[in-house]
């Protein structure tokens, strides 16, 4: 091999850089180009997106925050002290889904291609306090690793008996099609 110090990380980075192996044959045919489009708003990337701004109190505890959604709370409390949390008081954030089951490290290759990463449990929960209808019909989530490892996700959707649920647990199933993702710029 030509370049026989990269490691297979690195070239998987590429790939995903690429936007998969599509991206690489079409790179590779002379169909695509690499450009730096870091400095694009995501929303021109994948015009599916969703975009909403939301006002986000970061004096709140992590479970506050899920708290003041209004949810029936379904919670690990070991998953919800590991999720991830935001500084900043105002953050815009997109949501877009996949036409197919994800697993979790492809959902992470989709916020790659978008530019994006995952949302905070703060962020997410003041978006679903402030549209608590949205969540009925768009189920939305976030997914985070936890110190050792593991997936852990927060998830706002309609439960059992009708009733508006918010759940915060380890799990790394993955993710069916009708699962709305929400990610902030990186």
């Amino acid at each position: 091999m030509k370049y026989n110090d990269l490691t297979l990380g690195q070239i998987e980075a590429i790939v995903n850089k690429l936007g998969g192996m599509d991206g690489v044959k079409n790179f590779l045919s002379g169909k695509g180009d690499v450009v730096d489009n870091s400095f694009l708003d995501p929303m021109t990337l994948d015009p599916t997106m969703l975009k909403f701004e939301v006002e986000v109190d970061i004096t709140l505890t992590n479970r506050q925050a899920l708290e003041a959604t209004g949810r029936v709370l379904y919670v690990n409390d070991k998953a919800l002290s590991e999720a991830p949390r935001t500084t900043k008081t105002k953050q815009t954030i997109y949501l877009f889904k996949k036409d197919s089951d994800t697993s979790c490290s492809q959902r992470e290759e989709e916020f790659n291609k978008r530019n994006l990463k995952e949302a905070d449990l703060l962020t997410i929960s003041a978006f679903n306090k402030a549209h608590p209808k949205f969540a009925d019909e768009y189920p939305n989530s976030i997914q985070w690793k936890d110190s050792a490892g593991n997936y852990c996700f927060a998830s706002f959707r309609r439960g059992w008996y009708d009733e508006r649920v918010v759940f915060v647990i380890r799990n790394g199933i993955g993710w069916n099609d009708y699962w709305w993702f929400v990610g902030v710029c990186k």
